[in-house]
């Protein structure tokens, strides 16, 4: 029983030591970066310009996340795939329309095909900076 608990911990420490060390680690860690960061903010305008900066590169990935996130729920998927969000490529949404009478017919709206530009190399080169530093 004591083994399973420990399953894979080649340390020899019990697993209540070990998230303790850990947690201290993370603590440390975090005054680590508490401290370089007031010590950047300290030596000047441009520390202080450029921890702005990081605090805003850091809050945009966390928006895009969030919004991938968002993005991936199933029912996002599906109002996607009906056309709902405006996202996505050539879709043609069918309507059933029921006039006076019962009488039924079909339409067919087609969304206008969304033209893609064509990137410059030094374009393409940028974009793929941009997504290696997300």
């Amino acid at each position: 029983s004591q083994q399973s608990q420990n399953k894979g911990n080649q340390e020899g420490v019990s697993a209540t030591a070990r998230a303790e060390r850990d947690a201290q680690i993370m603590r440390d860690k975090a005054a680590r970066k508490e401290a370089e960061k007031a010590a950047k903010i300290a030596s000047g305008a441009e520390g202080a310009a450029q921890v702005a900066a990081e605090d805003a590169a850091k809050k945009a990935k966390a928006q895009a996340k969030k919004e991938a996130t968002a993005m991936n729920t199933q029912a996002a998927k599906e109002a996607r795939n009906a056309g709902a969000l405006g996202v996505g490529g050539n879709r043609d949404l069918k309507m059933k329309i029921v006039g006076e009478g019962g009488e039924t017919s079909r339409q067919v709206i087609s969304k206008p095909k969304v033209e893609k530009k064509e990137l410059t190399p030094e374009e393409k080169k940028k974009k793929a900076a941009e997504k290696a530093m997300k």
